[in-house]
């Protein structure tokens, strides 16, 4: 069944224009008027194989078992507009993002894509003139200031929309058959 959801439902994912999301922008996107999509990783747990390479590159240390992993992108709306090749668990999401080939649907000095704090990926944006968004560190300081936490309590309620569609897609399967794993 996971093979035809896949089939019938990979037309239905598309990155909308700028004016689309705009036009169904929630609430809390207020701030975030150029966010053309929240980018996150998910993991999904498959079963043990018998071939040591494959358990090598789907052991995932952040899991603690055998996953296959792939990105997720979402507007703000909560449509699943981007679903990239799944990786073995081991795999960065930079080196996901980067083979996903997603920065090439975007349009520079327009669009803006919102991350969280795993993706190690803001000196790939500046070259491509894509807005980063991402929540504040603390950067070998004590406190954040005022602003930053306020910004860090806004970039959370907007990035909630994205972990609510990865819970979604890990309802679909506990752990995935080896046999599915592409």
């Amino acid at each position: 069944m996971l093979t035809v959801l896949a089939t019938v439902l990979k037309p239905a994912s598309y990155l909308p224009s700028i004016e689309e999301i705009r036009n169904n922008l929630p609430q809390h996107f207020e701030q975030f008027t150029d966010v053309r999509a929240i980018l996150d990783c998910t993991e999904i747990s498959v079963q043990r194989t018998k071939c040591l390479r494959c358990r090598v590159r789907c052991y995932s240390n952040y899991k603690g078992n055998n996953t296959v992993k792939f990105m997720v992108a979402v507007t703000p709306a909560g449509l699943i507009s981007f679903v990239s090749e799944a990786y073995g668990g081991r795999a960065s999401d930079k080196i996901i993002f980067e083979q996903s080939g997603l920065i090439s649907s975007l349009k520079p000095n327009e669009d803006a894509i919102m991350v969280d704090r795993s993706f190690l990926i803001d000196e790939i944006f500046p070259e491509n003139g894509i807005k980063l968004i991402l929540p504040p560190f603390m950067r070998n300081r004590k406190q954040m200031s005022l602003q930053e936490v306020e910004q860090n309590i806004f970039i959370a309620r907007a990035r909630v929309h994205i972990k609510r569609v990865n819970q979604r897609i890990k309802i679909l399967s506990n752990v995935l058959p080896w046999n599915l794993v592409p």
